[in-house]
């Protein structure tokens, strides 16, 4: 104990974690609720959020921003910022996963050397440590 983990949340699992906690796996839970976990959350979910929200797929009883900032004080999330070099590596990674925003978390994942908590099957196809 006393040593911390970082893990990366799926767009997904923060949406569940929050509004269905139910449909995570009892290993994720019990990563989150883990003292010494810290989660992050990348700026890639939060935009795919807001892509998701404009087209009529997901609603909030709150704005957005105000919304994040409620989940953020409950589960203390870091926010992972997209760098340059997150970008250039979604087109050098291969082709297993089309969703941008999930080859974005992917290449984050490995740059940064963390995990992610997705129940996405696509993503164990690359070099990544993913927790389900």
């Amino acid at each position: 104990m006393g040593h911390s983990v970082k893990v990366l949340l799926d767009t997904c699992t923060l949406l569940w974690l929050t509004q269905e906690p139910e449909k995570l796996s009892t290993t994720c839970r019990s990563m989150i609720d883990d003292p010494s976990t810290i989660l992050l959350l990348s700026h890639a979910s939060v935009w795919e959020i807001v892509l998701k929200i404009q087209a009529g797929k997901f609603s909030f009883p709150l704005p957005l921003r105000k919304w994040l900032d409620e989940q953020k004080s409950v589960w203390a999330f870091e926010y992972l910022p997209i760098n340059l070099e997150h970008l250039f590596r979604t087109g050098e990674i291969e082709k297993h996963h089309a969703d941008p925003f999930d080859r974005l978390l992917i290449v984050q994942a490995m740059i940064e050397n963390i995990s992610i908590l997705t129940p996405d099957e696509f993503i164990r196809k690359y070099p990544v440590h993913s927790i389900w």
